[in-house]
């Protein structure tokens, strides 16, 4: 029995929770949209098929990991004119580079440079490998200062970067930020992920913590990772939802019922930071 294929106008935002965006890179053509953005205002399910060659392009193991280690996804970039192909190591720091990006413009915490979790994957998501003796003497003047101020366990400062940024460029200022921060940065990620239970979640209690969603005031106890592990547990506990991304995108009333509760139980906790991981705006 023949089954009709249903056609449904109005192209890839035609399902609801879907928005899109394409743009003339000059890839190949001029002229001519070869770049778009696929975004879903919620994580929703990823699946894909993919190439059984063994020459397979960075992007390709890029999303076929993605797609095999996350349940949910939540932006796509596309783009025709070029296949990415035999690129080696450089391919997938741009994988890392474009991830950023993409998720920079969807507003995800993950990518802010200063959560560190970008650096979990890469020592230089935001900017190209630095090869020493290809960059200009300033630059590597620069890196030298670093490396001294590391070996001496001196703490940064911003008279340091200010002198270090003079007369560096903007590409040449992301080499050194990126270079800086994974030489300073100590955190342990593959501990942090078994502490929270897998990347996703170390994701969430991240996005809770830091930048200004509802312009919240929080001053950082020391003990606030263990404070958001704890809400995490509970709200997993009374929704029976196991995937945090999936409890974050209920309804606004529903996550209000379980602020409610959670207040309850952790008493000890403001409610207006548990307003804030479970995304609503708080009002005393």
């Amino acid at each position: 029995m023949k089954q009709e294929i249903k056609v449904i106008e109005g192209g890839i935002t035609a399902a609801q929770g879907f928005e899109a965006a394409g743009v003339e890179a000059g890839v190949k053509y001029k002229n001519r949209k070869d770049m778009a953005l696929i975004y879903s205002k919620v994580p929703c399910r990823t699946a894909g098929t993919f190439t059984t060659n063994v020459m397979k392009a960075a992007p390709v193991i890029w999303d076929k990991q993605i797609v095999e280690t996350s349940e949910y996804s939540q932006a796509v970039v596309v783009n025709s004119g070029i296949a990415n192909a035999c690129t080696g190591s450089q391919g997938m720091d741009a994988c890392r580079a474009e991830a950023a990006a993409a998720a920079f413009i969807c507003g995800q915490a993950e990518q802010y440079r200063w959560n560190f979790l970008a650096y979990s994957g890469s020592e230089h998501p935001f900017s190209q490998p630095i090869i020493r003796y290809r960059v200009p003497k300033h630059l590597r003047q620069a890196l030298d200062a670093i490396d001294t101020l590391v070996s001496s366990e001196k703490p940064l400062n911003y008279r340091f970067l200010n002198y270090q940024f003079k007369n560096l460029g903007q590409e040449e200022k992301n080499a050194v930020t990126d270079y800086m921060i994974s030489r300073f940065n100590v955190i342990d990620y593959d501990a942090a992920f078994r502490y929270f239970g897998g990347y996703g979640n170390a994701l969430t209690a991240i996005h809770a913590t830091t930048g200004s969603d509802y312009e919240i005031k929080e001053s950082f106890s020391g003990r606030d990772d263990r404070v958001y592990n704890k809400i995490a547990v509970l709200a997993r506990k009374l929704t029976r939802i196991q995937d945090i991304h999936r409890i974050i995108a209920l309804p606004v009333t529903e996550r209000q019922e379980l602020m409610k509760k959670v207040s309850e139980i952790v008493v000890a906790v403001p409610v207006e930071q548990i307003a804030k991981y479970f995304r609503i705006p708080f009002c005393p």
